[in-house]
């Protein structure tokens, strides 16, 4: 399919365009989480860390439905792995003089680090981490909670 991904009915609705004619009747409307379950135990303390940041700021946005855990923990598992890969490139000096096993070794970190990021930027901008992405979600009104029964 080319052109514009489609756009979420609930994000029409926040935005006030959510004519009848452009609702897509077939879209999946996914349950919202109440409580995020635990971080994957072979994740690393770097993963579980990613992960108990990112998911506290997701469900206070509210943002957060049963079928984005898979991509979430995908989205943690490369930002980790970005990270890690990051800090034993920075233990390297930029211009050392290293053996051909050592080169090749370098070579797939900076490889592996690089294609991390790629595929973590990526899913960031599905979760509006980033400004551009960000842009385009419309944050959560007083008025969403308002419906819920605190008692």
């Amino acid at each position: 399919m080319k052109g514009r991904k489609p756009t979420p009915a609930a994000l029409k609705k926040a935005r006030g365009t959510d004519q009848p004619v452009r609702m897509n009747k077939d879209a999946i409307e996914p349950g919202k989480l109440s409580k995020m379950p635990p971080a994957p135990e072979w994740f690393s303390k770097t993963a579980k860390a990613i992960y108990k940041q990112k998911s506290e700021e997701l469900m206070l946005q509210g943002v957060m439905s049963v079928l984005d855990i898979d991509m979430f923990v995908l989205y943690c598992h490369e930002y980790a792995t970005y990270i890690e890969t990051s800090e034993e490139l920075a233990g390297i000096p930029y211009k050392a003089a290293l053996s051909e096993a050592s080169e090749k070794v370098h070579k797939r970190l900076t490889q592996q680090n690089s294609k991390a990021w790629e595929r973590a930027k990526s899913i960031a901008v599905e979760f509006g981490f980033t400004p551009s992405s960000r842009a385009r979600v419309p944050k959560s009104s007083d008025q969403d909670f308002e419906d819920e029964d605190f008692s």
